[in-house]
Formats: C-alpha cells, structure tokens, sequence
C-alpha cells in the first residue's frame, strides 16, 4: 500500500522489465490491499491480462499506460549544436514565449511546458532566425530525483527531419551527463513515435506501469 494514495481508489502495476527477470510491484490505496490478495498471493509473474481481469471485476476503470525508459550507454553528439536555456536571459525568455504560442496545446502539456513552471535543465534547437524549432527538457522524477524525467517538443512544421532525435541527443549529452542525472523518457505505448525517437537514441524500456482506479 501506498500512503500518498489515500482515498484515491488508484493501484499502479510496475512491471520492472531487465536484468533477466520480470516482476510486477503493485502501489495502492491502502484501503484496497485486501482486495489485491488475489494478486499478490498468485504464483508465477503478474501479467496486464491478470491486473486488468482484477480491475474489470472491481470496476476500475483504466486511467493509463506508461513506457518508462533509460540509458546507460553513451549517445551518438550530433554535428548540430543546441542552445542551453538560462531563464535568467531575456532573449531565452523570449524564445520560449514564442515557441510555447506556436506549439498545440495538448504537446505542451505531453511535454509538461509551462511557462511559469520552466525546467532549469533544458536546451533548445533554432534556426538561422533564431526561432524555437525544439525543446527538450528534465525535471526530477517524483519517485527518483535522481532521474531527469525527459519532455520534448518539436514544432509541426519542422517534423519527421530528425530534430526531435537531435534534442533529445543534446540534451542527453549536454546537460545531464555532466549534471550528473540519469535520464528518464515516459510514454505512452500507444506513441509509436515517441517510442520509436527514444529508441533511435539508445534508451531501453526498464519498466511499464499500468494504472487504474476504483470509482
């Protein structure tokens, strides 16, 4: 059970996937560990099959699905150089105002771009005009500070060019290597996209989440 899910009727399988092993932790609202025994006390891996049987027959509804992803090998340094951003620059400020006005909304939020809440670990790709054409940046992750949790956003006029495989390249290799940071790349399996950029640049799926909640 998990005490930051209190009265939130929400239970995550993590299925940690490497090192020659499969195993699936559950985290849950404490007041639904009873209910998971039928899980927890089965023999052999948990699959999504048997969670989501559970969830059906416990009228949980489906919340989402996350592919989370690392690397531990050093990535390819593209001959194209990025910009590091320091919110303290007024021009850096300015990009990202122009980048986040002419960016979809729902990419925004994918990448968690806000304006007032801006990544301190972050670069950016421009062009000869010195406009935003991608952005990617990290943030701790909330179950492990020490991983950068990654988010990017490349311009739609500017796709399928291999932009978004070059900022996320610099980024890497740029800031959170020398900073230390493990990087960390979440996604949807359902982004075959996304799944496929982070994959062209070497990360490696470590664990699968599955969440649900109790109504």
């Amino acid at each position: 059970s998990d005490p930051e899910r209190v009265d939130t009727g929400r239970v995550s399988a993590c299925r940690v996937v490497g090192a020659g092993a499969t195993r699936t932790v559950l985290r849950c609202d404490p007041a639904m560990a009873d209910a998971l025994s039928p899980l927890t006390s089965a023999e052999g891996s948990l699959t999504d099959d048997d969670f989501l049987s559970w969830s059906t027959a416990n009228g949980a509804a489906v919340l989402g699905r996350s592919l989370m992803k690392t690397i531990d090998r050093p990535v390819d340094v593209p001959t194209r150089t990025a910009q590091r951003m320091n919110w303290q620059n007024a021009d850096h400020i300015a990009q990202i105002e122009g980048f986040i006005a002419n960016v979809d909304a729902d990419d925004l939020d994918e990448a968690e771009i806000e304006r007032d809440d801006l990544d301190s670990l972050a670069v950016c790709l421009l062009n000869d005009s010195g406009q935003m054409q991608a952005y990617a940046s990290a943030r701790p992750f909330d179950w492990t500070p020490s991983f950068g949790d990654i988010g990017i956003a490349v311009a739609a006029n500017v796709r399928r060019q291999g932009i978004g495989t070059t900022v996320l390249q610099r980024l890497v290799h740029d800031v959170l290597n020398p900073e230390g940071v493990a990087p960390l790349y979440r996604c949807d399996p359902d982004n075959i996209s996304s799944d496929r950029l982070s994959a062209s640049v070497g990360f490696e799926t470590v664990l699968e989440l599955l969440v649900v909640e109790v109504a």
